[in-house]
């Protein structure tokens, strides 16, 4: 039997039931360029080792001339790879000519081998092929359904939510104007706040300092205001370095509580009191002038008082306070500083000692760092020229004698059994300390934890020195109201007592410093007895600070004999280093019962009930706004999502994946079971909970013949192997269902899948279904 194509193909199908031979029938185009030609094949020319069917090759089937590739010599490419023997009676059975006459019975029927070379089981495999078509008609009819109303269902809600998305988005803009008021209002409060309390300390530390009566700044020059200033932080550093962080509640300022920054607080404090901020980068000072200003320094207020342990000064430190305050990961600033962040340098100079943790990017910078070094050296040799720091020099001096001692004598007792003895001996043989050799290590800490004490003050006061001077070049015209205010915050916020300001005048003051060496020895913690002096009629110190200081001088004369027997005899050092050693005192503060207790108490940063109850009520309605804002948000970016097919398209081709987008499916094949999440992981589990990561959602593509393919990458890697991977074919079904797993290469999975999103047109042309009506 015999056909002709339009392609100039003649396929001879060898079914001879008249018993003529298979040569005497075997015609096929010439091929070589002509495929119009036929040409008949002699018996003698079949398996002779010469393809002379080049367009079929079934002159050849026992040899190898015609390769049996489906691209012999004398055909166009495109036309031999279509090129399909179709088996009679099986309508889906299309093999390549390769396999006709290779001696594999592919057709049910024998029809592509020689006659008897095969039985024919058309019956039996038509049986089952009818069946398998029935059941893939039956999924397809059922499933095409399921498919078409889920598809409808979600074209309908992509148009429904397009309208409502417009409806959502006309809301957001109404809740945002809504939380953007909320937001004012507060903002309004806490500037009413800050005017309040910056009305407050102007009237209170105006009569504070400057009361005919009771002025405890009457007198004072503004060059002595500066000095003042400057010694005020020194004693707030150490008294922040000498008491321990347990004792700091009942002793130092709580402004003073909770940082290790090297720039003076209190004096940060002073300044935002007074309606000043000196910036971060040059230290030049900034007023109350501009509305970003006078909202800055109520933003810094209202977290001073909710804050006290941690308080910020500039909007650099309050950005980095901020976001240190979240309880789950909140740092104390004893940790980070905020001045020492890269381009936020405030540390006032004074940083600079600590060395960095990166080294110099660029020479510049390097140059400035050098220079700012050079700059502190020179204020802190100043700060130690002052009467105030005689006696921060003398322990010094002291403590640099007695630690050289000690490194000495270790030195020399090393493997010496007879250290002991051997250091008694040197050490009453000549001048110098008599130290008791067991407290050697205890001594040394106490010296070198006292000289951190007196850094950390000088460290301060370099800080100070730089904001004064820099307060001094901007040129105030109240340039004296301005010292005395923030003269007086840094006595409240550095918590200084009213004895430890007479010290300061005591130092600060020509005419009340000390000449003869005699009224402040070790027998005092302050300049004893105290004295006073008269300018244009004003005495100085003022009655109230002199009588304190009067009281305090005969209790104290009474406490320190102790410390005076130890250093008037020879200066041996049984194992302590009192608080006074080489007339080096650290006072703790004020406290209840201090005078300035009386009069500084209620300006001191505080949050009270009533503030707070306001404070709160505006925040919860904030809150409010931003949880239903955010609500919203999130409602009309999964509305956004919907209209738009989804993230990447991830909803599938017409939107058939958006019914499954977040479904999970499994299967249990043999000890496992395999769990798949669409927009997820796929795991494979052993009887329990977790198991091994196959991957994560890769995404859905539909290959040529309708077949949609789900992946899963970059799952768990393998042993000496990659990393496992998941595949799913799915095809049409009236359920979704995993019907079949398999691991074809290693750590590579591959599963089956039936599902109604699969009964589309490309799978019913694939089997040849009928069309549905």
């Amino acid at each position: 039997m015999q056909s002709n194509r339009k392609n100039h193909l003649v396929i001879v199908l060898l079914l001879n039931s008249l018993g003529a031979t298979f040569a005497q029938l075997l015609e096929c185009p010439f091929g070589w360029g002509d495929n119009e030609k036929l040409i008949q094949i002699p018996p003698d020319r079949i398996n002779d080792g010469y393809c002379d069917c080049p367009t079929s090759g079934l002159d050849e089937t026992e040899t190898n001339a015609c390769s049996g590739s489906a691209n012999w010599p004398g055909i166009h490419a495109d036309t031999a790879s279509t090129s399909k023997y179709h088996c009679p009676g099986q309508a889906q059975l299309h093999i390549s000519l390769s396999k006709v006459q290779d001696g594999i019975c592919d057709c049910c029927s024998g029809a592509d081998e020689a006659p008897g070379v095969c039985q024919d089981i058309c019956d039996e495999v038509l049986a089952a092929e009818r069946q398998e078509m029935e059941r893939r008609l039956h999924a397809f009819r059922e499933g095409s359904l399921i498919r078409k109303k889920e598809l409808a269902s979600y074209s309908e809600l992509r148009e429904k939510t397009a309208l409502d998305l417009e409806v959502e988005r006309s809301r957001i803009k109404s809740l945002e104007s809504r939380l953007n008021e909320a937001k004012d209002q507060l903002a309004q409060w806490k500037i009413k706040r800050l005017e309040q309390r910056l009305e407050q300390i102007k009237e209170r530390t105006a009569k504070i300092a400057t009361d005919p009566e009771t002025g405890i700044l009457n007198g004072l020059s503004t060059d002595e205001l500066g000095w003042m200033i400057v010694h005020a932080c020194q004693t707030a550093g150490e008294m922040q370095t000498m008491y321990p962080l347990e004792e700091r509640d009942a002793k130092s300022s709580a402004s003073s509580k909770g940082t290790d920054s090297t720039t003076c607080v209190p004096l940060r404090l002073a300044g935002l009191d007074a309606g000043l901020i000196w910036e971060s980068t040059t230290y030049k000072p900034k007023s109350m002038d501009e509305a970003v200003d006078k909202i800055l320094l109520a933003e810094l207020l209202d977290f001073n008082v909710q804050h006290t342990g941690s308080p910020a000064w500039t909007q650099q430190s309050l950005d980095k306070a901020n976001t240190l305050n979240d309880k789950s990961q909140r740092r104390r600033l004893t940790e980070v500083e905020p001045e020492n962040d890269e381009g936020d340098d405030e540390d006032d100079i004074d940083d600079d000692r600590k060395p960095t943790k990166e080294t110099s990017r660029n020479s510049s910078k390097q140059a400035k760092k050098s220079e700012q070094e050079e700059r502190r050296l020179q204020l802190e040799q100043l700060i130690l020229g002052q009467p105030y720091s005689l006696s921060r020099v003398a322990l010094r001096q002291k403590a640099e004698k007695v630690i050289a001692v000690i490194d000495a004598m270790k030195e020399t007792a090393e493997g010496d059994t007879n250290m002991t003895e051997d250091i008694e001996e040197s050490g009453n043989s000549g001048p110098g300390p008599v130290i008791d050799p067991v407290s050697l290590p205890f001594i040394r800490n106490k010296l070198d934890d006292r000289s951190r004490v007196i850094q950390t003050g000088l460290d301060y006061a370099v800080s100070a020195k730089v904001l004064m001077d820099e307060l001094d070049a901007s040129n105030p015209p109240n340039l004296r109201a301005v010292l005395q205010s923030l003269l007086i915050g840094t006595l409240i916020h550095g918590n200084l007592s009213s004895l430890q300001f007479w010290e300061l005048l005591a130092n600060v003051v020509p005419e009340l410093r000390i000449v003869d060496g005699e009224s402040k020895t070790c027998k005092a913690h302050i300049t004893c007895p105290p004295t006073t002096i008269r300018r244009n009629s004003i005495g100085i110190p003022s009655t109230e600070i002199l009588k304190a200081a009067e009281e305090a001088c005969i209790g104290l004369l009474q406490q320190a004999q102790q410390s005076c027997v130890v250093e008037d005899g020879e200066d041996a050092l049984s194992g302590d280093i009192p608080n006074g050693y080489g007339g080096f005192y650290v006072l703790s503060g004020r406290d209840e019962f201090d005078l300035f207790h009386t009069i500084l108490g209620d300006l001191t940063l505080v949050d009270n009930d009533e503030a707070k109850n306001e404070r709160d009520e505006l925040n919860a309605r904030i809150s409010t706004f931003e949880t239903e804002l955010e609500s919203l948000q999130s409602k009309i970016a999964d509305m956004a999502d919907l209209v738009d097919g989804g993230k990447d398209g991830s909803h599938g081709p017409d939107g058939e994946l958006y019914s499954m987008k977040n479904s999970c499916h499994s299967i249990e094949s043999g000890k496992y079971t395999y769990k798949l999440c669409l927009n997820d992981s796929a795991t494979q589990s052993e009887g329990g909970p977790g198991g091994t990561h196959l991957g994560k959602w890769d995404g859905a593509s539909v290959e040529d013949d309708g077949t949609r393919v789900w992946k899963w990458t970059n799952g768990a890697k393998c042993w000496n192997g990659p990393k496992r991977s998941a595949t799913v074919h799915v095809t049409c079904g009236i359920e979704n269902q995993v019907t079949s797993a398999d691991e074809p290469e290693t750590c590579r999975y591959v599963f089956e899948m039936e599902s109604p999103i699969a009964c589309d047109e490309s799978y019913r042309l694939k089997y040849g279904l009928p069309t549905l009506e």
